[in-house]
C-alpha cells in the first residue's frame, strides 16, 4: 500500500503563499522600477571655465563700411586633449553693466580655431558696427563712436555645449578719455 501523506500544516501553506507574493511583487516592481531610473531628470554637467583659458593681447580697427573691431586673445588649453573652437554661433558679447550675454551674428573667429593640447593659439574676435557717419570723418568722431562701442562690453563668451567648456574673453583695458 502506498503511504498516505499528511497534509501540509498551516505554516509550510503561509510560507509558500509569501513566497509566490513576494515572487510576483518583486516581477511587478522591476518594470516599475526600470521606467523611473530611465525617466529621472538627468544632472547636467557645471560649465568648465578653466579648460580653455583667454588672455587679452590686443585690438585692431579696420576702417571701412562697416567698422571692423578684431579683439586678439591667446587662448591656452589646458586639457590633455587637442581642442576645436565652437560655431560662431557660439560667441556672445559679454554686456557691460552685468546684463548678461547677448548674441551679435556678426561675431566670428579669425585665425586658426584648434588649439592643441598644452599649447597656447592666438585667435581673433571679429566684429562689424555699422558707422553711420562719413568715411571722411574726423579721428575724433570715428574715436569716439568706438569708445562708445567699447564701453557697452565687458568681453566676449564662447560656449561649447559638447563639452560644457564656458571660455571668457576678457575685456581689454578702458580706452583713454
Amino acid at each position: 500500500m502506498a503511504a498516505q501523506l499528511s497534509p501540509p500544516t498551516w505554516w509550510k501553506k503561509l510560507f509558500v503563499i509569501s513566497v509566490g507574493v513576494g515572487a510576483g511583487v518583486t516581477l511587478a516592481l522591476i518594470p516599475v522600477v526600470f521606467f523611473w531610473y530611465a525617466n529621472r531628470p538627468v544632472r547636467v554637467r557645471p560649465w568648465n571655465q578653466t579648460a580653455i583659458t583667454a588672455k587679452y593681447t590686443d585690438l585692431y580697427l579696420t576702417t571701412s563700411r562697416p567698422l571692423v573691431l578684431t579683439f586678439r586673445y591667446t587662448l591656452e588649453n589646458h586639457t590633455g586633449q587637442d581642442y576645436e573652437l565652437p560655431s560662431t554661433g557660439s560667441i556672445y558679447k559679454v554686456l557691460a553693466d552685468g546684463k548678461g550675454l547677448d548674441r551679435d551674428e556678426s561675431l566670428k573667429w579669425e585665425g586658426g580655431t584648434s588649439v592643441l593640447a598644452g599649447q597656447k593659439v592666438n585667435v581673433g574676435i571679429h566684429i562689424e558696427y555699422e558707422y553711420t557717419g562719413a568715411i571722411t570723418d574726423s579721428d575724433e568722431m570715428l574715436t569716439a563712436f568706438t569708445k562708445r562701442r567699447l564701453l557697452e562690453i565687458d568681453g566676449f563668451a564662447a560656449l561649447d555645449q559638447l563639452n560644457r567648456y564656458e571660455i571668457r574673453f576678457p575685456k581689454g583695458p578702458d580706452p583713454k578719455p
